[in-house]
């Protein structure tokens, strides 16, 4: 399990905000999940050192985050990737922060997942550390497989999204993702493999043949 410290920090990097923020998830063609947090505070020098302190201190991979300013603002931008949505929801971070109550049910055709967020936007928060509010966050879901059924907010191509704001008292979020895809993409694929053997195989049939008669 990762260390607990990393929360702190990411709810640090949120709860100190008066700006917005994003959450990304990704489902890949695996049906790996990659993850990432992108948030904007007021750009000054103690708030660009106190973040790379956080992240320094607590051991977090450089690859993993990236801090950049630019008009005005500090762009923080922190990732982490899983192998599965079990993995995901066993060590994420992110996920223990921002959801409550998920479910999520697995089968040999989709994957269904509901959640309720559990990041309070105001300032009278639970958690009692952020200093101001923030204005707009935004979780978003993209994935290359089929989405079935979802509750999204807004939807632009393959990407649907979920928006929170300061009068947000409870959002749920559901979202049925179909895995034919992988699997369909599999099937589809081994046939052509196998083509491509058959021809690389009677290519240098065939080469080797010419090579002899020049010989001759």
């Amino acid at each position: 399990m990762k260390n607990i410290k990393k929360i702190i920090i990411l709810l640090f990097v949120i709860l100190l905000t008066g700006c917005s923020g994003t959450y990304n998830l990704k489902f890949n063609d695996d049906l790996s999940i990659k993850e990432e947090l992108n948030v904007e505070i007021p750009s000054t020098e103690e708030n660009k050192q106190k973040t790379l302190d956080l992240f320094k201190n607590n051991k977090i991979n450089n690859k993993k985050y990236s801090i950049k300013s630019s008009n005005n603002k500090l762009k923080i931008k922190y990732s982490e990737e899983y192998i599965s949505i079990e993995d995901y929801i066993v060590n994420s971070n992110l996920y223990h922060l921002l959801f409550d109550n998920i479910s999520y049910d697995k089968t040999d055709k989709y994957i269904e997942v509901e959640a309720k967020n559990a990041l309070d936007l105001k300032n009278n928060s639970i958690y009692k550390v952020n200093n101001y509010d923030i204005s707009l966050f935004q979780i978003n879901l993209e994935s290359t497989h089929k989405i079935l059924s979802s509750n999204y907010d807004q939807k632009e191509g393959n990407i649907y999204s979920w928006t929170l704001d300061e009068n947000t008292k409870e959002k749920e979020i559901n979202f049925k993702i179909s895995t034919d895809y992988y699997k369909n993409r599999i099937v589809y694929l081994v046939p052509l493999i196998i083509i491509g053997l058959v021809m690389v195989i009677s290519f240098i049939y065939l080469y080797n043949r010419i090579r002899k008669t020049n010989r001759l």
